[in-house]
């Protein structure tokens, strides 16, 4: 059994070991029998074969503690901390992340140079305390990775270029979900370019995934010209990623948010048309729209706005959209038409910041069309509920002109007045979107 297994002649190893191991044979020859049988099934892929006989292995060194918060002590002898790697890993393979876990940490707690399988154990740790939630354990057992490799003198973390990919790809995951977006980047760069032939969760090469995540880490860092050619690259280096559809959607942002209207608009348009059933589909037609209004070609942006409606009708947008399209119709001179839309719209729409800006929207109607007495009154209806605003003074200004136009001077005088003061304090730029 023992020269099959050093020929890695798994199967043929088991089928002596394990009726061997069944007899229960005692003596120092049989001590490492269990740790053979389960190496075998591990090889093999068999898991759940694998756990019990390593497990079998491991209780005779390792005495677990009799107390709640307690360290095991161990006895090392050959072999342990292979058993208890492969252990841990078959656990998780089983998705049994706590005992993989326990028997990875008693590995990574008790041993230092004196195991060849200690980058590994902290990778797969990290990795493991990754998808558990734990990003504080997660990123001390990466980082304890990181800092040993960085030892010319550290031999067995020298030779570890296997895991460096995987390593920092679970380390920008961790920065990523703390909001430490050009750490991110960093560490998806690095593991774009070092993963090799590794596997993300979706079945695609992790360094292709590591790319994407590298682009978003950059947008989300406000790097947008750097992620929007790197984003781009990506695109053309990965035709067949999987997800093509997230890495066209982030360079039309990365462009869009470089005023690179024409670029972004040829980005969103591909995401439309090609991947239209994206659940960011609506937004891409949404951001579409605005690279239109952006570039002033408003009957465009119309038509994108009406795409949106008809494509995606349970878009959590479609109220905004609504609101916004009335906006583009109110500058083309269709205030009937934008009236009759924004008084059912308001119908729906719970949003009280929402249903403040479709209110203010429908008393612009009213001041376009000319009918001063109702938008003086509407807008002045939005003047208390509007003191934190930013459009407070465009309020006031617009009650001022309609009861102007109503040949109201002294509320008029009064509006302007309030107007005024109010814009001291009002933002240079209003946001529209």
């Amino acid at each position: 059994a023992q020269v099959h297994h050093h020929k890695q002649a798994w199967a043929e190893s088991n089928k002596l070991a394990v009726p061997l191991l069944a007899q229960k044979p005692e003596g120092r020859l049989f001590d490492q029998l269990s740790f053979v049988v389960g190496e075998n099934y591990f090889r093999e892929g068999k898991w759940e074969q694998a756990i019990k006989p390593f497990e079998s292995f491991v209780a005779v060194y390792v005495e677990q503690p009799k107390k709640p918060k307690g360290k095991p002590t161990i006895t090392k002898t050959a072999n342990l901390d292979t058993a208890l790697v492969q252990a841990g890993i078959a656990y998780a393979r089983l998705e049994k992340k706590e005992a993989a876990l326990a028997h990875l940490k008693t590995l990574v707690d008790n041993y230092n140079t004196d195991s060849t399988h200690l980058p590994l154990a902290l990778a797969e740790q990290g990795k493991l305390y990754y998808e558990t939630d734990d990003l504080k354990r997660a990123r001390r057992a990466l980082a304890r990775f990181v800092g040993e490799r960085k030892k010319p003198e550290n031999k067995i973390f020298q030779a570890a270029s296997a895991e460096v990919g995987r390593v920092h790809y679970y380390l920008g995951w961790i920065d990523a979900a703390e909001n430490l977006h050009p750490a991110a980047a960093a560490n998806f760069e690095i593991a774009a370019a070092s993963s090799g032939g590794r596997k993300a969760a979706d079945g695609s090469s992790l360094a292709s995934d590591a790319a994407l995540q590298q682009g978003i880490a950059m947008v989300n860092a406000s790097d947008f010209e750097k992620a929007a050619q790197h984003l781009q690259n990506v695109g053309n280096k990965y035709k067949d990623h999987p997800r093509i559809d997230l890495v066209l959607y982030y360079t039309g942002l990365a462009y869009a948010r470089v005023k690179n209207w024409g670029a972004a608009a040829a980005f969103f348009k591909r995401v439309v048309e090609e991947h239209a059933k994206a659940s960011f589909a609506d937004k891409a037609v949404y951001e579409w729209a605005w690279c239109e209004r952006s570039r002033e070609q408003n009957k465009l942006a119309t038509e994108r706005y009406e795409l949106l409606i008809k494509q995606y009708p349970e878009s959590a947008l479609l109220t905004k959209v609504q609101s916004e399209l009335a906006e583009l119709n109110l500058d083309v001179g269709a205030q009937d038409a934008v009236i009759a839309k924004l008084t059912d719209t308001m119908k729906s729409v719970t949003d009280p910041k929402l249903k403040f800006e479709l209110q203010y929207q429908l008393a612009s109607a009213h001041f376009k069309k000319k009918d001063y007495e109702n938008s003086a009154k509407m807008f002045e209806a939005l003047i208390e509920g509007g003191e934190k605003s930013a459009l407070l003074p465009s309020i006031l200004f617009q009650a001022g002109e309609s009861r102007l136009s109503l040949t109201e001077t002294a509320p008029a005088r009064e509006h302007y007045l309030a107007a005024h003061k109010s814009k001291k304090k009002a933002q240079p730029d209003l946001a529209e979107s």
